[in-house]
């Protein structure tokens, strides 16, 4: 096992701060430059798509940008030039990668400065040559669990079992918790509980503001919902728009109506998205709703595709797999405005971050 590498690549608004700081344009006009470049969706444009468009993804010429980018001698042919280069290297925050055979028989491994070793290969090639990678992460709230079952302990409140295990499952168990208390709920709804779980940000604290969630489901749905971002500029955010199917069950049926969905097109995805309230905002969700016949049926493994396509933001896979569907939709002669619905609507909200969906009720319905 071996921690895994990560590579810093010169990106274009970066390129242009490194070009301009060799060229010695000031730095206040080099942000400035840098700044024009547009971002959807968590990516940037590339500096072509930002001089020339890119017909392909519909992106124009970008005028503002080629002005001031013109007004410094060398500066365009040297931050092109630097766009894509390694310009520093790093440990993964929680990724570990596995092999049953020497490291050298398929990567190769070096020391980081701080001596760890580490992979010499980043997480996507790893993969690409056999390695098992995953992600091992902990929170501080482990940590405060911890303080809290030894000041209870300490102050002769509990007593203590042979292990931590079994004194926390004695105590502080996940089962132990009375889930529906509305004390607990009230709590939640006024930051009195401290590592919630990505609930300290803001984005977090405007969720529970915006949905006052009563219950785990209802909070394992906003924990998904706060990481997405609208389909394109003109969309309404997922954050939003929840709030608004939360408050108006009818207001999802009004705009599948608007979409030309029949009784039964509306009836099938109340099936599938009751449980987030009209949206496809988890992994799981998506996943299942390009497995529908009504949708081409597709198996597991293209299933699975998508969701690569979607949690490592792979424009390109994510093209094609857009063509596939689409294609089939044609060749088994099924319904377009309901699998238009499904793909541009419902899981183009997801596109760039795919969330699990931990659903106690979606859970029980499954298995």
């Amino acid at each position: 096992m071996a921690n895994v590498a990560t590579f810093r690549l010169e990106k274009s608004k970066s390129a242009i701060l490194t070009a301009a700081r060799g060229l010695k344009i000031d730095d206040s006009e080099a942000r400035y430059i840098s700044s024009l470049v547009t971002e959807e969706r968590g990516i940037l444009y590339t500096l072509k798509q930002m001089y020339y468009g890119d017909e392909k993804e519909g992106i124009a010429p970008n005028q503002t940008f080629i002005n001031a980018i013109n007004k410094y001698d060398k500066l365009w042919d040297v931050a092109s030039k630097i766009e894509g280069l390694i310009c520093g290297t790093g440990i993964h925050a929680g990724g570990v990668v596995f092999t049953d055979k020497d490291f050298t028989e398929s990567a190769a491994l070096m020391r980081a400065p701080d001596d760890t070793i580490v992979t010499q290969f980043e997480l996507h090639d790893l993969e690409a040559v056999s390695m098992i990678k995953m992600d091992l992460l902990s929170i501080e709230a482990a940590d405060k669990v911890q303080t809290t079952l030894e000041l209870l302990i300490e102050n002769g409140y509990i007593t203590p079992k042979e292990t931590l295990r079994e004194t926390y499952e004695s105590v502080l168990n996940v089962y132990q918790i009375e889930r529906t208390d509305p004390k607990m709920w009230d709590m939640v709804l006024n930051h009195k509980i401290i590592s919630l779980f990505q609930m300290e940000q803001q984005s977090g604290v405007r969720g529970i503001a915006l949905t006052k969630p009563r219950t785990v489901d209802d909070l394992a749905a906003l924990n998904s919902v706060i990481r997405l971002m609208a389909p394109d500029k003109n969309s309404e955010a997922p954050i939003d728009k929840y709030t608004r199917f939360r408050e108006n069950p009818n207001a999802w049926d009004e705009e599948m109506i608007s979409y030309g969905l029949t009784d039964n097109e509306r009836k099938l995805l109340h099936k599938e998205l009751d449980i987030t309230n009209g949206l496809s905002i988890t992994q799981e969700q998506f996943m299942k709703l390009v497995q529908l016949p009504e949708c081409g049926g597709w198996d597991l493994q293209w299933s699975d595709k998508l969701r690569k396509a979607i949690a490592k933001k792979a424009p390109k896979d994510y093209e094609k797999l857009t063509n596939e569907f689409f294609a089939r939709v044609k060749e088994q002669g099924l319904s377009e405005k309901f699998c238009k619905y499904v793909w541009r609507v419902e899981i183009a909200m997801s596109r760039g971050y795919g969330f699990n969906g931990p659903f106690v009720e979606y859970t029980k319905k499954i298995f």
